[in-house]
């Protein structure tokens, strides 16, 4: 029943963000109930590592091509030699731990 409760919702909040003329005051209101549910609904599903892991999912593709573009352009993100003559962390390694 919950989810036939939810689907109902999402509908009916696609069908007041579609409507080309303006919203009456009660439609703005129930438009800003709605999205706030939905919204706090999102946030608090899930706890711990398994809802870290679904809310920080990237394509792989993406971040592959972020990582490129990074290595190509930034010098930080280039992999180089220390004194020694070891290779430093890669670009892959280096994208993964930055913030």
């Amino acid at each position: 029943m919950a989810v036939k409760e939810k689907l109902s919702k999402q509908k009916l909040l696609e069908r007041l963000l579609g409507k080309k003329e303006p919203l009456t005051e009660m439609e703005t209101s129930l438009k800003l109930k709605l999205m706030s549910e939905m919204l706090s609904s999102r946030t608090c599903e899930g706890t711990g590592a398994a809802r870290k892991k679904r809310r920080f999912r990237m394509n792989k593709e993406l971040f592959m091509r972020i990582v490129d573009g990074l290595s190509e352009n930034v010098p930080f993100f280039q992999q180089r030699r220390d004194a020694t003559g070891r290779l430093g962390l890669s670009p892959l390694q280096k994208c993964t731990t930055a913030k």
